[in-house]
């Protein structure tokens, strides 16, 4: 709960205050635009006790799609919920902690419900012994697990909880991929991809809105690649500075919380 506050709270409060300014374009430029989606949102009088509402309580155990600050949170409930069930796994079934097939068996008893099978997967994943795949193994697994992962139809959610499970096994297998990905501008990315999932609505309804309405730019190639360059780089100032100055000191917090809560029992 307290890794997840810091910035939950900062884009529920950035996006309130771009409310109360008049900053936010989005249900208008919606209309224009025809985006029955864009237009679903903030379409309402900002309340700061209801935003607080939300950013401690409502985003976690109440998500409302209608009233909402910042949509891009539905899941933040879930990865809460989620990890306290998958505690709860590993505190039971501690007697087995080295062995993966209890993490296995419960991902298909729990199924997709809260994102539970990919996190019960992912303890199955770091419980699996290191051994080296070959190429031939892991490029098949990783085609499978694209395809599984954008299946349609009832069984859907477990495809694709299956499929980002195989992925995920992949990368975890890949050493030269994972020491790829581990360096340069794609680890930076990684570091600020908490602060990025947050605020890029925020991004949306505000910054994009703005200049696309202003600049017709559903109407103009030049002018949306324009705006593309701009929010981008915007986004990504926004989410380095969420990051260093919210999400990191928020990481500091939940450790010093957790090893204080974990000394006493």
């Amino acid at each position: 709960y307290f890794r997840l506050v810091p910035l939950v709270l900062a884009s529920i409060l950035l996006t309130y205050v771009g409310l109360k300014l008049g900053w936010v374009s989005g249900p208008s430029y919606a209309t224009e635009v025809q985006s029955p989606w864009l237009g679903r949102y903030l379409n309402f009088t900002p309340d700061l006790a209801e935003a607080l509402k939300q950013a401690f309580y409502g985003v976690y155990f109440e998500f409302k799609s209608g009233r909402t600050y910042n949509p891009n949170l539905w899941t933040i409930g879930y990865e809460l919920i989620s990890s306290y069930v998958l505690f709860l796994c590993l505190c039971l079934f501690g007697k087995w902690k080295k062995s993966p097939w209890p993490y296995f068996i419960l991902a298909f008893i729990f199924g997709p419900w809260k994102g539970m099978m990919s996190f019960l997967f992912g303890a199955f994943l770091t419980r699996i012994p290191e051994k080296k795949y070959s190429v031939w193994i892991l490029l098949p697994l990783a085609v499978l697990g694209f395809y599984l992962s954008d299946l349609e139809g009832g069984l859907s959610p477990y495809a694709r909880s299956i499929g980002a499970g195989i992925l995920m096994f992949v990368l975890l297998k890949s050493h030269k991929l994972r020491g790829w990905l581990s360096r340069g501008p794609i680890k930076f990315l990684g570091d600020i991809s908490y602060s990025l999932y947050v605020i890029h609505f925020l991004l949306l309804t505000t910054l994009t809105s703005f200049f696309g309405h202003r600049w017709n730019a559903q109407n103009s190639f030049w002018s949306a690649g324009l705006i593309f360059v701009i929010t981008t780089i915007a986004l990504i100032a926004l989410s380095y500075s969420l990051w260093r100055f919210i999400d990191k000191p928020g990481i500091s917090f939940a450790k010093k919380i957790s090893q204080k809560f974990m000394g006493s029992v």
